[in-house]
């Protein structure tokens, strides 16, 4: 990420034990004078425990958006790359002077988030983790990968996280190819990666630990306050496929099933929900899948860092 994001990141590291925390300053010390560390902020969250307590996604979120140096950010988690010159081009369309279509930074600043469309690379071998090496840098390359059946849409087995990205409108330009965004309708448990202005958030509900909620309902909350959703046409995020992803379920009584009792007795009151809204929450599912079932796509088909901008 720090070679593909040339602006500031912010970054949590999460430690559990005196040999993570050893080896993490000895990584500090060792690359003390990297350059691709100039532009990094770096926190850490320590938490001593015997191995019982899921990993607290949103707890670390929730640092890393809070120790943002700037006003507009890109939502990335650390297995996921930006498409080469995602920054500057960002960068560009936020000076109002330089902005032909005139609404991304007032529309930031007016209750939008947008969306870079998320994809992901398979690795060359079973049981292995992407390599950056393997990930596209622009469209072109992206649409070569999926043609190659090298990846796919971001989590095509859960179509509920990603669908309403629209991937077919994002393949096809339009007549002039200079769109720079296009406005979706939110969906319930759609989870993208998107630039936002930081100011008048919501923070994430830290109470989610591990899988199931975590993020899914932090972009509910976003549509609760009045959040509207656009599509960036020109740039993508990949995710790094690795193994780790299968079994994964959400068992009455876990954590993730609390907390989201807890959360919607929070947004109820705190926006007055009626319990039609809140019963499509209670009970939502979380389902296992594979690679199999795509997200149509006509170049598809068969096929927790925080950047600051």
């Amino acid at each position: 990420q720090v070679v593909r994001w040339e602006g500031p990141i912010s970054f949590v590291i999460y430690l559990q034990s005196p040999q993570d925390i050893h080896d993490f300053s000895s990584f500090l010390l060792d690359n003390a004078t990297s350059k691709f560390l100039n532009n990094t902020s770096i926190h850490t969250v320590v938490e001593r425990h015997n191995g019982t307590l899921p990993y607290p996604n949103n707890i670390l979120r929730n640092l890393a958006q809070r120790s943002i140096e700037s006003n507009f950010f890109l939502l990335m988690d650390v297995d996921f790359l930006p498409s080469h010159g995602a920054y500057q081009y960002l960068v560009q369309h936020l000076d109002k002077k330089h902005d032909k279509h005139a609404a991304f930074f007032p529309k930031l600043r007016n209750n939008t988030v947008f969306v870079l469309p998320a994809f992901e690379r398979f690795p060359t071998e079973p049981n292995a983790t992407a390599t950056a090496d393997l990930v596209p840098q622009n469209k072109h390359q992206l649409k070569q990968m999926l043609d190659k059946k090298h990846g796919s849409t971001f989590h095509p087995y859960f179509p509920a996280g990603h669908q309403p990205t629209k991937y077919d409108r994002w393949f096809d330009d339009g007549p002039d190819g200079e769109e720079f965004s296009y406005p979706i309708k939110y969906l319930k448990r759609f989870e993208p990666y998107v630039v936002a202005y930081k100011h008048g958030l919501p923070e994430f509900w830290d109470g989610f630990r591990g899988f199931g909620y975590n993020a899914a309902t932090w972009f509910w909350e976003l549509h609760l306050a009045g959040f509207q959703y656009e599509v960036i046409r020109q740039h993508f995020v990949v995710h790094l496929n690795h193994p780790g992803r299968s079994g994964r379920g959400i068992e009455d009584g876990s954590i993730a099933k609390i907390q989201l009792r807890r959360f919607l007795r929070y947004v109820s009151r705190k926006y007055a929900l009626n319990q039609t809204e809140l019963r499509y929450w209670k009970g939502a599912r979380y389902g296992n899948g594979t690679h199999n079932s795509h997200i149509a796509c006509a170049h598809c088909d068969e096929a927790a860092t925080t950047a600051d901008a």
